[in-house]
């Protein structure tokens, strides 16, 4: 497993996490065809080693957070196509109501952390999908 592309720069993933809070107000004026579709994220899938890799970044660490971001793709794309992401980071706390971020910052943000990265071990659904579960919409 390649574990450093996974680390995300903390703005990027800033950047990502702001383009999901402020989807509908980004598109209210798009066609209808150039909205994102709700079916372009439908799950997520994270393997085990992955979140084992996650806590062993941050030893004292007793959660995980994850985050809905999504990345605005241009450069491959006649037009913005917007790509799902599960982004993970450490949490400490005694309980969940009280629990904090690990995340490092180094430099302006825009490199990975070592000690409390970002992390985005996803693969999203549509790609990667089971359409024989229960839980998958067709």
């Amino acid at each position: 497993m390649k574990k450093d592309n996974y680390k995300i720069p903390l703005l990027k993933a800033q950047t990502w996490c702001e383009n999901w809070i402020h989807l509908k107000d980004k598109e209210k004026d798009l066609a209808e065809s150039d909205k994102y579709n709700p079916k372009e994220m439908r799950a997520f899938l994270v393997a085990k080693e992955d979140l084992l890799e996650l806590f062993e970044q941050v030893e004292d660490a007793q959660y995980v957070r994850f985050y809905i971001g999504i990345h605005e793709e241009t450069e491959k794309y006649d037009k913005v196509k917007k790509i799902p992401h599960l982004l993970m980071v450490n949490a400490r706390g005694t309980e969940p109501k009280n629990a904090k971020d690990v995340v490092g910052e180094e430099g302006d943000g825009t490199t990975a952390v070592e000690g409390a990265p970002v992390n985005d071990f996803s693969h999203p659904c549509p790609q990667i999908c089971d359409t024989d579960s229960p839980l998958y919409v067709p």
